[in-house]
């Protein structure tokens, strides 16, 4: 018997906004409900974990990140929902990194202009030293040229496909904290570098500091990272995966913190609908999820200081089934959120 069973999702257990976008998304691509379902939940833990701490009933307080795993057939309309679900994220980590692009750029030139006038200045005082007259104002006005030692930060967090620990902690350690792991071939993911160190992963679900070891480097600190991450993979991936490392995933405790959902195939049974892909409540959860990251976005853009909302919350019955009770706190700031 397969350990994850495949029962339809809880898409009532959905905030409104959430849950029309997903029923609508469902009804257009006949993907999978639990594939469209984790996917929405994901976006949702992204954005609110930008924006927002929850503190637990017994008084830590923890990002509302979530790590998400859903076994689903290829061609099962993974990529597509991805894509719709997650537009506003990647149009956010596209303007990011066009904007880090552009910090990069611009330090560059900074740095070719001052090295460029510190090398005149530097000729000069040698040419005045050499025919005897005065270097004082010419050492004075190249102490004033400085040195080039200002350094562009990495704008966005968002982390499509595999990556390694070393990335992994500059990602986090940077002046965002944040990252965001998504993949739709998630095999390459599980299988990679990144989830050989479950440790790493472990400890930035729990939202702790981590320092990271790199060879030849001086190391790397994260403060207080936040972590998401939404991982689709195809049956047969997971069960070698499971072969594998299953062991270790569950003595480790990061089976626990990651929300597993398994989806029934619907190849062969697809509709088409007669219109074309036609979405009018998917606009909403979009709106909403821009104004959850809108305080992120603005802080990155201007290199101000990220702030974060607490949330109190109440020990309550879980809202979705099958989920494990470590990850309800997180899923109910998350719920929250979006009303």
């Amino acid at each position: 018997m397969h350990p994850y069973p495949n029962a339809p999702f809880p898409f009532d257990a959905l905030p409104d906004v959430a849950q029309f976008a997903a029923k609508e998304i469902l009804l257009n691509t006949a993907a999978p409900d639990n594939v469209v379902g984790t996917c929405a939940l994901s976006a949702m833990s992204i954005a609110t974990s930008l924006s927002f701490n929850v503190r637990l009933p017994h008084g830590p307080v923890r990002a509302p990140t979530l790590y998400m795993v859903v076994i689903t057939e290829s061609g099962d309309r993974k990529s597509t929902v991805e894509k719709l679900v997650m537009q506003p994220l990647y149009e956010l980590h596209e303007e990011l990194a066009n904007a880090a692009q552009k910090q990069r750029s611009l330090l560059r030139d900074e740095r070719d202009i001052k090295v460029a006038v510190r090398k005149r200045y530097i000729a000069d005082i040698a040419k005045a030293e050499t025919n005897g007259s005065s270097s004082e104002a010419l050492r004075a006005a190249l102490k004033q040229v400085g040195h080039t030692d200002r350094e562009y930060t990495t704008a966005t967090g968002l982390i499509v496909g595999n990556t390694t620990p070393a990335a992994f902690m500059t990602t986090i350690g940077g002046s965002h904290r944040f990252a965001a792991i998504l993949s739709d071939e998630g095999g390459a993911v599980l299988n990679g570098p990144l989830y050989s160190d479950l440790s790493l992963l472990n400890s930035a679900w729990d939202y702790v500091p981590l320092l990271g070891r790199e060879r030849a480097r001086a190391s790397t600190f994260a403060h207080f990272p936040r972590v998401c991450i939404y991982v689709a993979v195809q049956p047969g991936v997971w069960r070698k995966f499971d072969a594998k490392r299953g062991q270790a995933v569950l003595t480790s405790g990061f089976r626990a913190r990651t929300l597993i959902a398994s989806a029934q195939s619907k190849q062969g049974f697809r509709h088409a609908p007669a219109m074309g892909l036609v979405f009018e409540r998917l606009g909403d959860f979009h709106e909403c999820v821009q104004q959850l990251i809108g305080p992120y976005r603005r802080a990155m853009l201007s290199n101000e200081p990220l702030q974060f909302t607490p949330l109190e919350l109440e020990p309550r019955a879980a809202q979705l089934a099958r989920m494990p009770s470590t990850s309800y706190p997180k899923l109910r700031s998350t719920w929250r959120c979006f009303h």
